[in-house]
C-alpha cells in the first residue's frame, strides 16, 4: 500500500525530505499530490503536510523552510517533548505534532547551518561549538531517526495495515592511513630530519627507537595492519580503509605513492578490506590534485575508486562534495566532527547529499560517522577506559533506531605506545560492543 501525501506546493526540498523519511527511513512507497480536491476523494493511507487539515486524516502543520528557495538565517528555538529535542514549533491545535519534523530533518541533514556565516577553526572547518546540536545538547542523539519514528507512530495509529520496513543495525569499522609507518620507508632525508629533531629535544628514547626500527631490530610501531585485520577477521567484520596518497606537505605526511613498499602495503590490505581515497589536505582547494591522487590509487589497485574520506575531515559546503562527484566518488565517509563524537547531521543512516546552493538532490551518498579515536584521545583527553564508556550510549542509541554505526581508527592509534598506550584494548572493546 502506497502512502499519498498532500502538500500545497511541490519543491525540491519537499521531495528530497519525503524521499529520505518515507522511502529510506520508513520503507514506504509514497506519492505526492498538490491537488487538494483529488486528495480528499482518494480512499487510501494518506497524510497532509501544509496549513489545512482534513478530519480523520493525519495532519502535520508545515512551516516555511521546505517551501523557500533562498538560504537565510533561521529563527530557531529548541524545546523538548519528553526527552526528544524539537524545533520549528507550530501552533495549529489539529496538527498531530506540535512541531514540523520535516523542516527539522531538512535543516540538519542538508547541513543548512554550515552554509550560513560562521566561525571556522585553524584549518578552515566548521566548529562543533557553532552547531545547533552542540549548543542545544543533542549532538549525541540521532534525532532524525527518532523524528521519523514519531511520524511512523502517527501513521500506524491511523492506518494499522500500512507496512513499514524495519531498519537493520549495521556496524562499519573504518581506518584512515595518514602515516603508514613511523620510521620505515621514509627515506634518508626525512629520517635524518626526524633524528635531528629528536636530538634537539634530547629525546633519547625516540632516537633509540628510530635506530632499532630502521636497522630491523624492531617492528615499526605504526605497522599494525596485520593486528587489526586479524581482529576484524576473528569477529567476521568487514571494514573500509582510506589511504592518504598525496604529495608530502605540512599536513600530509604519508610516504610516497612511488614507494614500492607503500604500494605493496596497499595491495596487501586490499585483499582484506575495501579501499578508498583519503584526499589530502591540499586537495580540498585544488580539484586537479584530487584527481591526481584518485588516479594514482586507481593505478595501484587496477580498479575504480568510488569511496572517500577527507584528510582532517575537511568539508566546505558544497564545494568539497561537488569536487568528489566530479571525480566519480559515489560514497563519502567524512561527515562528523573531529572534536566530539555524535551525529553531525542528526542522523544514524546514510543519505544523499543535497546541494543547497543549487537546490538539487545529488547521487553522492553520505555515510556519517559517530566516533573517532583522535576525538576521544586528543580533543576530549579521555583515558582508554573512559573513551569506551563515552561511546557506549552512542552505540546503544544507534542500535535502537536501526542505524549504521561508523567509527574511525588510525593505524598509529593501535601501536599501544606513548600517547596510545592502552588503546588496543579500547579498540577490541568497541569492536565487541558494536558488532
Amino acid at each position: 500500500m502506497a502512502l499519498l501525501v498532500y502538500v500545497p506546493k511541490l519543491t525540491n526540498r519537499v521531495r528530497y525530505t519525503f524521499e529520505l523519511v518515507f522511502n529510506d527511513l520508513l520503507g514506504l512507497d509514497f506519492k505526492i499530490t498538490t491537488n487538494f480536491q483529488e486528495f480528499e476523494t482518494i480512499d487510501q493511507a494518506k497524510i497532509v503536510y501544509g496549513k489545512e487539515n482534513i478530519k480523520k486524516v493525519p495532519f502535520i502543520q508545515s512551516t516555511e523552510l521546505l517551501f523557500e528557495k533562498k538560504i537565510k538565517t533561521q529563527s530557531i528555538i529548541v524545546t523538548r517533548i519528553g526527552d526528544v529535542p524539537v524545533f520549528y514549533q507550530t501552533q495549529n491545535e489539529h496538527s498531530d505534532l506540535t512541531y514540523d519534523p520535516f523542516a527539522c530533518i531538512f535543516y540538519l541533514v542538508s547541513r543548512y547551518e554550515e552554509y550560513l556565516p560562521h566561525k571556522i577553526d585553524q584549518y578552515g572547518r566548521f566548529k562543533v561549538e557553532n552547531s545547533l546540536a552542540y549548543k542545544s545538547d543533542f549532538l549525541e542523539i540521532p534525532v532524525v531517526n527518532i523524528w521519523a519514528n514519531q511520524i511512523r507512530t502517527i501513521l500506524e495509529a491511523y492506518f494499522p495495515a500500512l507496512q513499514f520496513k524495519e531498519l537493520k543495525y549495521r556496524f562499519m569499522p573504518t581506518f584512515d592511513i595518514d602515516m603508514a609507518y613511523a620510521y620505515r620507508h621514509k627515506g634518508l632525508v626525512r629520517n635524518t630530519g626526524g633524528f635531528l629533531s629528536d636530538l634537539r629535544k634530547l629525546n633519547w628514547k625516540a632516537i633509540l627507537k628510530r635506530f632499532k626500527v630502521i636497522s630491523g631490530i624492531e617492528k615499526d610501531p605504526y605497522n599494525t595492519f596485520n593486528y587489526f585485520i586479524n581482529q576484524l577477521k576473528s569477529r567476521k567484520l568487514k571494514s573500509l580503509i582510506f589511504f592518504l596518497v598525496g604529495d608530502y606537505g605540512i599536513h600530509d605526511k604519508n610516504i610516497s605513492i612511488n614507494s614500492i613498499q607503500f604500494t605493496n602495503l596497499i595491495k596487501s590490505v586490499s585483499d582484506h578490506a575495501r579501499i578508498g581515497i583519503h584526499p589530502s589536505f591540499g586537495s580540498n582547494k585544488n580539484v586537479s590534485i584530487l584527481n591526481k591522487e584518485i588516479v594514482n590509487l586507481e593505478n595501484v589497485l587496477k580498479r575504480d575508486i568510488v569511496i572517500s574520506r577527507q584528510h582532517y575531515l575537511m568539508i566546505k559546503w558544497p564545494n568539497t562534495y561537488e569536487n568528489l562527484i566530479e571525480q566519480g566518488i559515489e560514497r563519502d565517509y567524512s561527515l562528523g566532527y573531529p572534536e566530539r563524537p555524535g551525529f553531525r547531521a542528526g542522523i544514524a543512516f546514510p543519505f544523499n547529499f543535497y546541494n543547497l546552493k543549487k537546490e538539487t538532490k545529488t547521487s553522492l551518498k553520505i555515510f556519517p560517522f559517530q566516533g573517532m579515536d583522535a576525538s576521544l584521545n586528543y580533543y576530549l583527553k579521555l583515558s582508554p577506559e573512559l573513551a569506551f564508556e563515552k561511546m557506549k550510549p552512542i552505540i546503544n542509541l544507534t542500535k535502537s533506531v536501526g542505524g549504521t554505526f561508523i567509527f574511525i581508527w588510525h593505524n598509529n592509534a593501535l601501536s599501544d605506545t606513548q600517547e596510545w598506550a592502552g588503546w588496543k584494548k579500547t579498540f577490541e572493546q568497541i569492536l565487541d560492543y558494536a558488532k
